[in-house]
């Protein structure tokens, strides 16, 4: 459900996966063409299998693994003018308050993109949550659309622009 939304989008791209786990979606899109993925986990005990996964897999060359927390990774990401096209963000379940937490972050830092606003190309916020947890309103990201499957959902965000997002504060 995921790639067949962001089809086209992901080759070329830069990606983020946060709460990458064993790194499967981080994966699957270099396997689609992105550029480069950068994994944040902070389970000690799926960064290793990641790592390994990557090696394996002959795609340690495009990528990085961080074995730390996502929320404070982001700020660290933005000081190293690091930038996405793509951020997909998929928070254990098990803390429900954490999607909309993270959306929250994600939301305070426009500096995590490249500068292009275009809702088929431009950069886009991906967060996978329980259909039961209702993300906040965010003061730079608008919601482009939801995508349920389940008792999962997705959530699609893209930058408003800049005008827009001035206008409301």
């Amino acid at each position: 459900m995921l790639f067949n939304s962001l089809g086209e989008r992901v080759v070329g791209a830069r990606f983020l996966d946060l709460y990458a786990g064993s790194g499967s979606v981080g994966i699957e899109a270099l396997s689609r063409g992105a550029d480069f993925c950068i994994f944040i986990e902070d389970d000690f005990r799926a960064v290793k299998p990641l790592k390994e996964n990557l090696l394996t897999l002959k795609l340690k060359a495009l990528s990085q693994v961080w074995s730390a927390n996502a929320r404070p990774s982001l700020d660290k990401l933005v000081e190293g003018q690091e930038k996405f096209d793509i951020v997909f963000a998929d928070p254990p379940f098990t803390h429900p308050n954490e999607a909309g937490e993270i959306a929250k972050r994600i939301d305070a830092c426009p500096g995590l993109f490249h500068n292009e606003l275009d809702d088929f190309r431009g950069p886009i916020v991906v967060i996978q949550h329980s259909i039961r947890v209702e993300l906040p309103s965010l003061d730079n990201l608008r919601l482009l659309r939801f995508k349920k499957a389940g008792e999962s959902g997705l959530s699609f965000f893209v930058p408003k622009p800049t005008e827009t997002a001035n206008a409301e504060e």
